[in-house]
């Protein structure tokens, strides 16, 4: 609690007067004494209210005496006054606006002042507080004016942001003349922001709590609420996509609230409420499977941009692979193991996204810069793309070091198979994610199992050349396709699915799948410098597969490839576990559980 200043208790002081102008009861009073009341208001409040927009002081002082109670009953007096029939027009009215914008600055002032009792704790009673109800429920309108008014502290501005999107729905189209807002006249000033053009779905509620939010600086703030279960239902909300429905629109500033906690990763790794609001919005889109409104698609796309080695490591605990080490990789990795899938419906929400894709991760970071300002094709190269960047992070990192029981080192190769897999995994049951939403018919499980890994299988095979991630065909991947991935089938699986380097039988449409992945291990361990290819293998320049020149070369490279793996116990095993967890997914889409991860 702060110390009693003379500007705190001159607040406190002003606060008593004006508890006794503002009626109990407001719902129910007459007309003529509420009328009454509002011409009280006009002489005796609008000067402490006037002092406490500029003086926090005073504010915490006169808000802080009020409560949430008081503090709302002034302002439902003030609207219910004006609400009266024959008023809007009237000098009431204008007088009902203008304490309105008053009473938002004396409490958005309150509440920068060190130690104040109008904190994100007052804020939740008085979204709370049946003191300014219309049809039983807080306005949100209310809430979103007297946000817009003031300058709020991040955390304050989220609750009463948080309050209006959670109880109004998003802006109508109205077959009007631009700019019109369906509110009492005396709120419509107030309810279309003046720094923005005026457009159907940038007025009202949503678009002016949008406006002040950003302003603010409070969206992080805001995605991070949970309620008394732990559900984060702010961030659930905003990326519902039935919000949408009938005719309703969402305003852009919706997107780049949903944007925000990772642009300010980008500048601060720690900040506190940034990594809250992601785990909110992984934990919201995971509810949802990644199937979320589109203009929230974009946002979670970029997230995966930026961190997808966070995001597939999400859930695993003292599991996840060391190559995604970040204050975000640690906080993702810390939820629930049952989470664990929550990469891939990160997947599945990004590649539905369908707006401008983003920057080439190869390119110069200056856009300004020669070659700079190039962007991926679609969202799906785009995704594949910070795919193979985490991948070659994994290539780069190598086998995690590790002891046995005795304390002796060895390289654990096993670990490193399981992360390519896991990459694998969870790129599969994205994409599958992504072509079932996009299905027509949503109970085709089976068609949309096929198209994914036909995808995916794609991506693995062009994936097994990029060192260190990046858009450009690999010279490897070129050859292995075109001379060595047949043979490589053939010694594979030389009768009806059975093989001698996987111990159970595969499926053919998920053969190749499995052996790319193989090649994948082989060749990300040899780069990593975990294993030693033998001559026949060997690339010199890269130390790690070499590139078939023929056909006939590309028989040898798969006879030779395949006896390797054979001949290395640890690297056999390492192969066959992966192709087992990646296969124990893959079916499992077949059966709708495509969900989580390992």
């Amino acid at each position: 609690m702060p110390t009693d200043s003379d500007a705190y208790s001159a607040g406190k002081n002003a606060a008593e007067g004006l508890l006794e102008l503002a009626p109990v009861d407001i719902k129910h009073g007459e007309p003529g004494e509420i009328e009454f009341l509002l011409s009280k208001f006009s002489e005796d409040v609008r000067a402490p209210l006037e002092r406490a927009a500029q003086d926090p002081e005073f504010a915490a002082g006169l808000i802080g005496e009020l409560g949430p109670e008081g503090y709302a009953r002034l302002v439902a007096a003030t609207d219910r006054t004006a609400l009266l029939d024959g008023l809007n027009e009237s000098s009431h009215g204008k007088a009902a606006t203008e304490m309105l914008s008053l009473l938002g600055q004396a409490l958005g002032s309150a509440t920068r002042m060190p130690n104040s009792p109008v904190d994100a704790g007052f804020m939740a009673k008085l979204t709370e507080n049946d003191g300014f109800v219309t049809d039983g429920e807080l306005d949100p309108e209310l809430a979103a004016i007297l946000l817009n008014e003031g300058n709020y502290t991040s955390e304050t501005a989220a609750m009463l942001a948080g309050h209006v999107f959670l109880e109004a729905d998003p802006p109508q189209i109205y077959d009007r003349p631009e700019g019109y807002i369906d509110t009492p006249a005396h709120r419509a000033s107030l309810l279309t922001p003046a720094d923005h053009n005026v457009e159907a779905d940038n007025v009202g509620a949503w678009a002016t709590a949008s406006h002040a939010l950003l302003r603010h600086g409070g969206a992080s703030e805001m995605l991070s609420l949970r309620d008394s279960s732990g559900n984060p239902v702010v961030a659930e909300r905003l990326l519902d996509p039935s919000l949408t429905g009938g005719t309703t629109v969402m305003p852009a500033l919706v997107g780049a609230i949903l944007d925000t906690p990772r642009s300010n990763l980008s500048t601060n790794p720690n900040d506190s409420a940034a990594l809250s609001a992601v785990e909110s919005l992984v934990l919201a889109n995971h509810s949802r499977h990644g199937d979320v409104g589109e203009w929230a698609r974009e946002p979670l796309g970029r997230l995966y941009m930026d961190y997808p080695g966070e995001i597939l490591n999400i859930g695993e605990g003292r599991s996840a692979f060391p190559a995604a080490q970040s204050p975000l990789g640690e906080r993702l990795a810390n939820l629930p193991a049952d989470k664990s899938g929550a990469g891939a419906d990160i997947i599945t929400a990004a590649l539905g996204a369908d707006g401008t894709p983003p920057a080439r991760l190869d390119g110069p970071r200056d856009p300004m810069a020669p070659g700079g300002g190039q962007r991926y094709a679609s969202w799906q190269e785009a995704i594949y793309a910070a795919t193979d960047h985490y991948r070659g992070q994994v290539q780069s990192y190598g086998p995690p070091r590790d002891t046995d029981v005795q304390g002796t080192a060895y390289v654990d190769v096993e670990d490193l198979a399981d992360e390519v897999s896991d990459i694998n995994a969870e790129l599969v049951q994205g994409q599958f994610g992504a072509h079932a939403i996009a299905a027509s018919d949503r109970d085709d499980d089976n068609a949309a199992k096929q198209a994914a890994i036909n995808v995916v299988t794609d991506y693995v095979a062009l994936g097994l050349g990029f060192g260190a991630g990046g858009g450009t065909r690999a010279v490897f991947a070129n050859a292995y396709n075109a001379h060595a991935e047949g043979p490589l089938l053939n010694r594979f699986f030389p009768i009806n699915g059975a093989s001698k380097v996987f111990n159970a039988t595969v499926p053919e449409f998920a053969q190749k799948l499995v052996t790319d992945q193989a090649v994948q291990i082989v060749n990300s361990a040899a780069l990593s410098g975990s294993i030693e290819l033998p001559a026949s293998l060997l690339d010199p320049a890269t130390s790690g597969l070499r590139a078939p020149t023929s056909g006939a070369d590309g028989a040898q490279f798969a006879k030779d490839l395949a006896d390797y793996i054979e001949s290395n116990d640890a690297l056999a095993e390492a192969v066959d576990g992966a192709a087992a967890d990646l296969m124990g997914r893959v079916n499992a889409l077949s059966t709708g559980a495509y969900r989580g991860g390992s």
